[in-house]
C-alpha cells in the first residue's frame, strides 16, 4: 500500500526544487563563462575564514617573488582578498574567501 504524507510529498518537492535551482545557476554560470572564457576557475571549500587567508597570504608570497604584481586587499566585510596585476595579459584576477555558492554538506 502507498503510504505518502504530506510532510514526506513537500520534502520532495522541496529537495526537487533545490536542485532543479542549483542546475539553472550552474547553467547560467557557464552561459556567462562562454561570453568570457576565463583561463582558470576554481572552487575550494574551507572550513574556516583562517584557513582561507592562510593560503591567499601564502598565493602572495609566492606571486611577489616570481614578479608578479599583487596586492592583498579587504572587502567590505574585511575579509582578506588577493587582487593579481597581469599587466602583460592587461588581466586582473582575484582569490576571495567567500562561502562557495554550490557548496552543500
Amino acid at each position: 500500500m502507498l503510504d505518502i504524507t504530506a510532510k514526506k510529498l513537500t520534502e520532495s518537492f522541496y529537495n526537487l526544487s533545490y536542485y532543479l535551482n542549483m542546475y539553472t545557476l550552474m547553467q547560467i554560470v557557464v552561459f556567462l563563462n562562454t561570453l568570457h572564457i576565463p583561463q582558470i576557475t576554481l572552487l575550494t571549500h574551507f572550513e574556516k575564514l583562517e584557513q582561507c587567508e592562510k593560503k591567499i597570504y601564502q598565493a602572495f608570497d609566492r606571486y611577489e617573488n616570481s614578479g608578479i604584481e599583487s596586492t592583498i586587499k579587504n572587502d567590505e566585510d574585511g575579509k582578506s582578498y588577493l587582487e593579481l596585476n597581469l599587466n602583460k595579459e592587461k588581466k586582473i584576477s582575484y582569490m576571495l574567501c567567500k562561502k562557495a555558492v554550490f557548496y552543500n554538506k
